[in-house]
Parts: C-alpha cells; sequence; structure tokens
C-alpha cells in the first residue's frame, strides 16, 4: 500500500476546490463561502444513516425482540444514524403463477414489498447463526449504481449493537468538536508501542505547529450569509487536537470497524493509522504509517482551516462516521441527546413474563382473594423477612367489613321502605277525612 495514497487525492481535490474558489470570485453572481470547511461541516452538513439489517427465521427471543425494539427507540431519536430493518426469512415471497390467464390475487402489503426488495438486494448472511445483523455503510457511488459497503456482519448480540451506536471516544470527540476544536485527529494504534509513541509525537507536535501557523480566513459578514446571521456561541478559532485509541479496546470495536472501513485496504494495515475527524463525525482520509508526515498534516489541516469553496457535502472529500448526537440542538445550547435506556437482559421465561408484567399496571380486587391464601408482597429490603401471617390476616380482614357493609344496608333500604309505606297510608287517611 502507497502510505501517500491519501496525500495525492487531498492536494487533487484541494486543487479542484481552489479553481472553484478562483471561478467563484471572478464570476458574476458567484460569491465564495467565508466560512471555514471545519466550520461549515459543523453547522451545515447533516450526517449519513447506516442501515442495520436484522435477519431472523425464527421466533425471536424475549432478549433478542428487547434488543431490536430498543434500536427501533433509538432509530426515532433526534440526530441518531442509524436505520433499522428486521427482516423475517423465513417468510416466502408471493410469486405470480405462470398462466396466460389473468388471476386474482391480495395487494402486497407495503411492507412485505419493502422486505422482499431488501432480502433480493441485501441476501442474508450464510455463514452467520440467526438472528443475525449486518451493518452496512450509507451509500457509496460505485460502477453500476450505489453501493452500501458492509462494515460488520455477526449474530445479533447486545454489546456489538451498544457499540455501534455509540463509544467513549466519540463522545470525547463529539465534545471536543461543540467546544470548538477545528479537527480531532483519531490515532489509530498499531499495537506497536514504539511505532504508536513516534506517531503521536510527530503527530503532536504537527498540530501544534499548525495551530500557531494557520489563520482563519478573513469573515466579511454580508446579509446574504446565513452563517453570519445564526451567530453561534461556538467560540470560531483554529484548534487541531489527538486522541489516541486502542485496537484492542472492545467498547470501540465498531467505532473501529467503520474507520478501517472508511477506504479499501486500511483493515489490512498493521501501522498506525491517523483519521481527522470533522464537521459532525466526518472523516477527512486516512494517513498510513510514515503517512503521517508533517507535509500530509500541513495540507489536510489547510484543507479544514480554509474557505468552504463548495458547499456540498458529497463533493468534498470524507466518509461519515456514526455520531448520535442531536447536532442541532447541541449547537443551539441544548442538550446533545436523550437516549433511551437500555433494556434489562433476559435469561429465562421468568425474567420474560417479568417484563410483560411491568407493563401492565397492577389492579385487583381484595374481594376476589380465597381467604384461605395468603397474599405476599415483595419487600423493599431484601434481607427481611416474609410477612406471610401478617398478610393471610389482613385478607380474612378483608373480606367481613364488606359483609358488614350488605348487612347494614340492606337494614337501611328496609327501614326507608317502612317510613313511606307508613306516610302514605297516613296521606290516605287524611284525604279520607
Amino acid at each position: 500500500m502507497n502510505d501517500n495514497r491519501s496525500s495525492c487525492r487531498l492536494r487533487l481535490l484541494c486543487f479542484g476546490l481552489l479553481m472553484f474558489a478562483v471561478v467563484a470570485a471572478v464570476t458574476p453572481g458567484v460569491r465564495a463561502c467565508q466560512t471555514p470547511v471545519f466550520r461549515y461541516a459543523l453547522e451545515k452538513w447533516p450526517g449519513d444513516y447506516y442501515p442495520l439489517l436484522i435477519y431472523h427465521d425464527a421466533p425471536l427471543s424475549p432478549d433478542d425482540q428487547a434488543t431490536i425494539d430498543w434500536l427501533e427507540k433509538v432509530q426515532e431519536v433526534e440526530g441518531s444514524q442509524v436505520s433499522i430493518y428486521v427482516l423475517d426469512v423465513s417468510k416466502k415471497p408471493a410469486t405470480q403463477p405462470a398462466s396466460t390467464q389473468p388471476t386474482t390475487q391480495p395487494e402486497q402489503s407495503r411492507a412485505d414489498a419493502q422486505m422482499e426488495y431488501l432480502l433480493k438486494k441485501f441476501p442474508p448472511p450464510t455463514d452467520v447463526k440467526m438472528p443475525a445483523m449486518v451493518l452496512r455503510y450509507p451509500a457509496r457511488p460505485g460502477p453500476k449504481g450505489a453501493v452500501w459497503p458492509v462494515v460488520h456482519t455477526g449474530r445479533l448480540d447486545r454489546k456489538v449493537v451498544k457499540s455501534v451506536i455509540d463509544s467513549p471516544a466519540r463522545q470525547k470527540i463529539v465534545k471536543r468538536l461543540l467546544s470548538g476544536d477545528s479537527s480531532v485527529w483519531v490515532l489509530l494504534e498499531s499495537g506497536d508501542k514504539k511505532k504508536d509513541d513516534a506517531a503521536a509525537k510527530l503527530l503532536k507536535t504537527e498540530l501544534a505547529r499548525m495551530n500557531e501557523e494557520l489563520k482563519l480566513p478573513e469573515q466579511a459578514p454580508t446579509p446574504e450569509d446565513p452563517y453570519e446571521e445564526e451567530g453561534l456561541d461556538i467560540e470560531l478559532k483554529v484548534a487541531f487536537t489527538m486522541l489516541r485509541v486502542s485496537r484492542d479496546d472492545p467498547a470501540e470495536a465498531m467505532f473501529i470497524q467503520m474507520l478501517l472501513g472508511s477506504e479499501e485496504g486500511l483493515d489490512e494495515v498493521k501501522d498506525p493509522i491517523a483519521f481527522p475527524i470533522f464537521g459532525r463525525g466526518r472523516a477527512l482520509a486516512a494517513f498510513v504509517g510514515e503517512g503521517i508526515d508533517a507535509e500530509n498534516i500541513e495540507d489536510a489541516s489547510i484543507f479544514l482551516v480554509g474557505k468552504c469553496s463548495c458547499q456540498v457535502k458529497d463533493l468534498n472529500p470524507g466518509t461519515d462516521i456514526m455520531f448520535t448526537v442531536n447536532w442541532e440542538a447541541a449547537l443551539a445550547g441544548q442538550p446533545k441527546l436523550t437516549m433511551p435506556a437500555l433494556p434489562k437482559i433476559i435469561v429465562n421465561e421468568v425474567d420474560a413474563v417479568d417484563v410483560v408484567l411491568r407493563t401492565i399496571p397492577k389492579k385487583i380486587d381484595p374481594t376476589t382473594q380465597p381467604a384461605t391464601q395468603p397474599t405476599t408482597q415483595p419487600s423493599s429490603d431484601p434481607a427481611s423477612p416474609d410477612p406471610a401471617p401478617k398478610e393471610e390476616i389482613t385478607t380474612s380482614a378483608s373480606v367481613i367489613p364488606m359483609s358488614m357493609m350488605l348487612i347494614i344496608g340492606g337494614a337501611a333500604i328496609g327501614l326507608i321502605g317502612l317510613v313511606v309505606v307508613s306516610m302514605v297510608v297516613v296521606m290516605r287517611k287524611g284525604a279520607g277525612s
């Protein structure tokens, strides 16, 4: 692999964007954006969606169903970058019988049509036990149309799912980007301490130099520039930082997979790799091994701090990494995200019943309780003894007041009836006289 491939590609892209800026400057009616690339990306470029396809050929276990339910809740959260598709491979698609005569068949539902299309477009994995999950990248241009490369294939697993949605390193990156960092350079370590430390030292030194030498484009507020009208509280500054990530960290497994799949062949690299992350979680390029040098770092930094001459995200270099963040709210000073809590892990049928019952409000009539059976209540203190005898007395006593109430009620009704009859008799006598 050529370590300088990213540098060559980045130089070509920078040259193309520079030509666009020159044309914009000399062409009437075309105005180049004064906002730096990193800041424009943070404010204007929404993240792409990652399709997560879940295949099953039998009824799902309570634990697997709970995981899918949680994922579907996450999918609805504002700022989520995952699209969930649950596909039942045991359902055979409806086929039109071969006949010259017209036949009448029930119209296929939209959900069934979508499932049939997805199963044809993305067949289930054959080497993974069901239920299986396949995470794919957002659509990319391919030789024959759009393609969705695979990030991960494996059995549906809650730990893996959690790593897909978020991770500690991504949370740190988000915090830095929202505090005004131009870019966070993620150094994916190789495992060779000598190489990793050398790359980290060089990267730290060069980023410090960029922070001192590079200047922001001159800002010229105009009524036509929506960026200037918004006036975010985040300081506009040149600030490049570094974050080291170990390849052996299980909490970052899916984040690492997303980074390694951002360019072809990176998953085979054994050297440290540097990824500048900017905007709303976009990886600009990958710099490998000896390609982590002063020249490449400077080229990438100049591009990120330069004027955003091309405002269309897909015409700029980079790959969106999944960051589950409500960027719009965060930029407005509101909470970044409200994530649903992970469901309880169900280990047996008793737990499954408990999960269902906890969703049903308790409404018990004490008169329906048999007097000979004690009604036990769970104690809030695990160490406290079972209060069974007390509950038996309480249950029996709850029946006696009801009987007394019936007797008293009957007597009251009889007394009222007697009074009414007496009044009628007296009134008739008065009328007769």
